[in-house]
């Protein structure tokens, strides 16, 4: 194969290659452009992570005591925990000992039983009606769909 064969001569006039060369020439310039665009784009966000890491780390060191202090458990306000129940009479033992154990001493627990056909209200009176945890206080609540049927209350 010849040359000429391989790379023949255009048939375009001297106006078609103009227009060839703007068209292109506009699509690299914008080519450029954009890739400008990114590139301004990464470094400032690079340079706002790299301010922003530096002025939380001088303001970590400068502040002390950045947490508020602690209510004492003791002293503080009574907090009262509600444990909604329903068939929950293998589990609710234990969900209650894991509140009693927190370190809060003004605690209030109070365990709604919405009409449980196991034995979760008999279980929680026998578990918790003796001990350091009592008085347990036992309200029979109104008969309707949107009361509970039992409501257990300890009071410590």
């Amino acid at each position: 194969m010849t040359r000429d064969e391989a790379l023949p001569q255009t048939k375009r006039g001297s106006l078609d290659l103009l227009l060839d060369r703007i068209g292109f020439g506009f699509f690299h310039g914008l080519e450029i452009a954009l890739q400008g665009l990114f590139l301004t784009a990464i470094v400032l966000g690079v340079a706002r992570i790299l301010l922003l890491g530096t002025l939380a780390l001088i303001h970590r060191a400068i502040i002390e005591g950045r947490t508020p202090p602690l209510v004492n458990p003791p002293d503080g306000p009574k907090v009262s925990v509600l444990i909604p129940c329903f068939n929950e009479q293998k589990v609710i033992v234990a969900s209650v000992n894991r509140i009693l154990a927190s370190r809060w001493a003004n605690l209030e627990v109070i365990v709604p039983d919405d009409g449980s056909k196991d034995h979760t209200s008999r279980v929680v009176s026998e578990a918790f009606s003796a001990g350091p945890s009592a008085p347990w206080n036992a309200y029979e609540s109104i008969d309707r769909p949107c009361f509970p049927s039992n409501v257990l209350c300890l009071v410590s």
